[in-house]
């Protein structure tokens, strides 16, 4: 049998993915999530802000290319998530966040003044009790 160069590099690459995923987890765990559309500025300037108080962040342009695999591996005890999305992506996230156990907290219609997107949603999913 013979290893190719490409066999060594997908491995290298994919325990490297797996080895992130543990700590991914426990920063989830600790300061929530931000799941927002790098498509759209307001949602980027949403990550940013996000992003320094500590939130994981999760980009729905790189989880459709990806099958939502981010979003379907969050952990089952995770506390909350705050995200700012399209309508039929905050449909979507919704579901799979109501599967682990979290309800919504927040939801709010946003002005897109900037990239004029109609249909902006800023909302919050937590645990309860």
């Amino acid at each position: 049998m013979s290893v190719s160069r490409r066999a060594i590099l997908k491995g290298a690459v994919t325990a490297g993915a797996v080895a992130t995923l543990p700590a991914r987890a426990f920063a989830a765990r600790a300061h929530g999530v931000a799941i927002y559309d790098s498509r759209i500025a307001e949602a980027r300037a949403f990550a940013a802000q996000a992003r320094r108080s500590g939130r994981v962040l999760i980009d729905l342009a790189r989880e459709e290319s990806q099958g939502w695999s981010t979003l379907r591996a969050l952990p089952v005890n995770l506390r909350s998530v705050t995200g700012l999305t399209g309508w039929s992506d905050w449909v979507s996230v919704r579901g799979l966040l109501e599967e682990r156990g979290l309800r919504l907290v927040d939801e709010n219609a946003v002005q897109a003044p900037v990239s004029g997107k109609a249909h902006l949603f800023g909302w919050s999913m937590a645990r309860r009790g």
